[in-house]
């Protein structure tokens, strides 16, 4: 990773981008120092070697303070102090955050021991807190890419509908206006817990803390503390999407075309 910034940090220098650079240097002395045509590069020091988020708290100041800043970069890796400096940086300076992910400490880790296991929890935490609050990601690879984004899969023929919902985590359904939707019930018959606005005939189906969870329209804020809450907590989770299978089966296509037969 350092090599990969000091060469970028450089063509960009080539390309007129002024850049300062904020870094650790562990087990070693502070300074700064000019690189190329418009770059400055500081390094906060910190003489013990095993203490790698030590260095967060000196380097405060280098990212809040200086003059105009037209955008943060923040470069991910298994040091976890980054995100949230780069985050806290970006806010001040009022302007967007890149993030370039090396590692997702959220992803790629296999822990073997207790520290790595830490590493892992805590540092998945951040990254999930912190990183969708980025303005762009850049992933090294496609499959970090998979790992991380948002995918726009477009058209699925129904016969695939099913296959699909066995990887989806939940069901967001922020309508203004609905009546019955298909796709609710169809999310629901596969186990998945759903968020969804309280509109139309999505009450008579969603019970809210129930089967899943009910937020007013054109709320943003309300519906992403739903989602939120659906993904930090996997055994209440589960407890909805248990419910929701047995609410779907009240809509299986056998029951309605008898009732319909009836009619």
């Amino acid at each position: 990773m350092q090599n990969h910034v000091a060469k970028l940090t450089r063509c960009l220098d080539r390309l007129g981008v002024a850049q300062l650079v904020v870094t650790s240097r562990l087990a070693g002395p502070a300074d700064r120092a000019r690189f190329g045509a418009h770059g400055q590069v500081i390094r906060t020091g910190l003489p013990v070697p095993v203490l790698r988020q030590g260095w967060a708290p000196l380097a405060v100041r280098h990212v809040l303070g200086g003059g105009r800043v037209d955008l943060v970069h923040v470069h991910c890796g298994e040091d976890l102090a980054v995100l949230p400096l780069a985050s806290l940086a970006a806010r001040r300076h009022g302007c967007p955050l890149v993030a370039t992910v090396h590692l997702s400490v959220r992803h790629t880790p296999r822990p073997v021991t207790a520290r790595g296991s830490l590493l892992r929890a805590v540092g998945g935490a951040v990254e999930g807190w912190l990183l969708p609050g980025a303005d762009a990601v850049i992933a090294l690879t496609p499959s970090t890419a998979r790992l991380l984004r948002v995918h726009f899969t477009g058209f699925v023929p129904h016969v695939q509908v099913p296959a699909v919902l066995q990887h989806v985590d939940l069901l967001v359904l922020p309508g203004l206006y609905e009546d019955l939707s298909s796709a609710l019930i169809e999310a629901m018959a596969a186990g998945l817990p759903v968020v969804a606005t309280r509109v139309g005939g999505t009450v008579d189906l969603v019970h809210h803390g129930v089967n899943g969870l009910l937020v007013a329209p054109r709320d943003p804020a309300a519906l992403a503390a739903a989602i939120s809450q659906v993904l930090a907590d996997p055994a209440a989770a589960a407890r909805l999407s248990a419910a929701a299978r047995r609410t779907a089966t009240d809509h299986a296509w056998p029951d309605l075309a008898r009732q319909v037969l009836e009619v």
